[in-house]
C-alpha cells in the first residue's frame, strides 16, 4: 500500500505536489512538513553522491507503532533494492522509495512489505508522467524555486502558490498509484494552510545542485 507521495523538484527540494492515501493525523508530517520531506530526500541523494557517486534508493524507517510517521521513529538508510536491516519488524516499518529523472523526485512512503519492484515501477511511471505534463510549466517557474530556497532572494512564489499550480495532477497519480496497488483508500492532496506555508521558511539555503556543480545564475 502505498501511503504518501510527493513530488520534488530535483534541483532545489521545493514540493510541486503532494498526495496523501493514509497518515496519522496527529502526526506533525501530516501537513507542516510538505517542504521538509522533500529536504529530507535530497539530503538523501546528496549523502548517496558524497559517498562516492551513488544514486539513493530507499531508506526504511521503524516506527512506534507500525503506522507511516518517520518522525516518530529511528531511520535507517538502506542501498539495497529488497530485504530490511536485522531485527527490524515487518509491522511496524515502513519504507521511503525515490525514483527521479533530471527534473524530479517521486518519493512514495510505502508498506515495507510491498514488492520492491512494483513500488519502483510506480515511481518510474509517476515521475514520466509529471513530466510529460508539467516540464513546461515547472522550467518557467525555475528562478522562483530557487528563490524559495535562497535566503538572499526574495521570492516571487510561495510554497503554497507553487502546490497549487501542480494540483491537477492528482487524477494522473491516482491512475498511476491504482494500476500497481489496487486496494488503495481514497487520496487527499495537500492544500496548504497558513502553518504549513509559514514552513516555507524552514527550506534548506541550497548554495549548488545535486549534481554538483552550481548554476551560473548562484554567483
Amino acid at each position: 500500500m502505498i501511503y504518501r507521495v510527493n513530488v520534488c523538484h530535483f534541483k532545489t527540494g521545493v514540493c510541486l505536489h503532494e498526495c496523501i492515501w493514509e497518515w496519522p493525523e496527529s502526526s506533525t508530517t501530516r501537513n507542516g512538513s510538505t517542504t521538509g520531506i522533500c529536504n529530507l530526500v535530497l539530503t538523501f541523494y546528496k549523502f548517496a553522491r558524497e559517498l562516492g557517486g551513488g544514486e539513493f534508493s530507499h531508506a526504511l524507517f521503524d516506527t512506534e507503532a507500525g503506522k507511516p510517521s518517520p518522525g516518530s521513529g529511528s531511520g535507517v538508510m538502506s542501498s539495497a533494492r529488497g530485504g530490511h536491516p536485522p531485527g527490524s519488524d515487518l509491522s511496524t516499518s515502513i519504507r521511503l522509495s525515490c525514483k527521479r529523472n533530471d527534473l524530479v523526485v517521486v518519493a512514495l512512503f510505502h508498506d515495507v512489505a510491498d514488492s520492491a519492484d512494483s513500488v519502483l515501477e510506480c515511481g518510474e511511471e509517476a515521475c514520466t508522467a509529471f513530466t510529460s505534463r508539467f516540464e513546461s510549466n515547472v522550467r518557467e517557474i525555475e528562478g522562483d524555486l530557487h528563490a524559495l530556497v535562497d535566503e538572499k532572494e526574495e521570492p516571487q512564489l510561495t510554497t503554497e502558490d507553487v502546490l497549487v499550480r501542480f494540483r491537477d495532477f492528482k487524477e494522473d497519480l491516482e491512475k498511476v498509484v491504482g494500476k500497481h496497488f489496487s486496494a488503495q483508500p481514497t487520496a487527499t492532496t495537500t492544500s496548504m494552510n497558513t502553518s504549513a506555508a509559514a514552513a516555507s521558511s524552514d527550506l534548506v539555503p541550497v548554495d549548488e545542485d545535486v549534481d554538483g556543480t552550481r548554476d551560473d545564475d548562484d554567483e
